[in-house]
Order: C-alpha cells, then sequence, then structure tokens
C-alpha cells in the first residue's frame, strides 16, 4: 500500500497523483464512475472542473455535490448522481446498490455520459460555436 492509503486507511482507492491528460484518460477508461467534488463555496457550484468533461470524453458516469449547472447536466441527461451534503452515506448506499444491479443500470449512464460529451462538448462542436461568436462579432463591429 501507498503511504496515502496507510494514513487514510483506503485499500481500495488509489492515489495516482499528477498525472498528464493521457494518462488521466487511461485512468478514466478503467474506472466505475468519477468523483466531481468541491467544498460548499457558493463560487464553487458555478465552476467548469476538466475532470467533469474528461469523466464523460471517457463515457464514466459521474458523481457530483454541487447543485449548480453541473448536477443540472447530470440530472437532466442521466449520466451520473448527486450527492448531498447532508446525506452523503444514505446517497453512497443507494449509488452502490445501483450499481450491484450491474449492467442494466450502469451501462445507460455510461451512453448518457459519452453522449452528452459528443454533442455539447466535443471541440469541434465549441470551436464552431466560437467561430459562429467571432465571425458574427466582427460583422456586426464594422
Amino acid at each position: 500500500l501507498s503511504e496515502v492509503q496507510q494514513r487514510l486507511g483506503t485499500q481500495n482507492i488509489t492515489y495516482a497523483g499528477h498525472l498528464g491528460t493521457k494518462e488521466v484518460q487511461k485512468l478514466l477508461q478503467t474506472a466505475h464512475f468519477a468523483l466531481v467534488l468541491f467544498g460548499p463555496e457558493p463560487v464553487l457550484q458555478t465552476n467548469s472542473p476538466n475532470k467533469f468533461f474528461d469523466a464523460l470524453a471517457a463515457g464514466v458516469p459521474v458523481l457530483v455535490n454541487v447543485q449548480g449547472w453541473l448536477n443540472n447536466l447530470v440530472q437532466q441527461h442521466g449520466c451520473g448522481y448527486y450527492l448531498s451534503r447532508q446525506n452523503v452515506a444514505q446517497d453512497l448506499k443507494q449509488i452502490m446498490a445501483a450499481y450491484q444491479q450491474g449492467a442494466q443500470t450502469w451501462q445507460p449512464m455510461s451512453q448518457a455520459a459519452r453522449k452528452l460529451a459528443q454533442e455539447h462538448f466535443s471541440t469541434q462542436k465549441l470551436s464552431q460555436e466560437w467561430l459562429t461568436i467571432v465571425k458574427n462579432h466582427l460583422l456586426h463591429s464594422n
């Protein structure tokens, strides 16, 4: 066990340390879900963490603990779960029960995560949107 695992008493969690983009992609492909967790500060409810988008692109369901737009996406697209700060243990029990039901529960969430990434956050789509905004701005500024 690593020093971190021994100190925290977590034998079933791997602490990978700092990883580059390619390593993150490989690691995510082995994950059952990704945790996207933040403190209760209001500013963190509106953030756009790379790890969220990396998980979607890998087709990995996400567990979020923020009430903002990330949670809205997860709920609307069925690609993960919300962990309330008040009921974390209860929420995790429900998530584990769903996970233990097997592929019929988890596979649709994985597919929904990948679909959300492709349809809303692909580099091609976002590049096109950016170009449209720039062209419209240039046309209207002259």
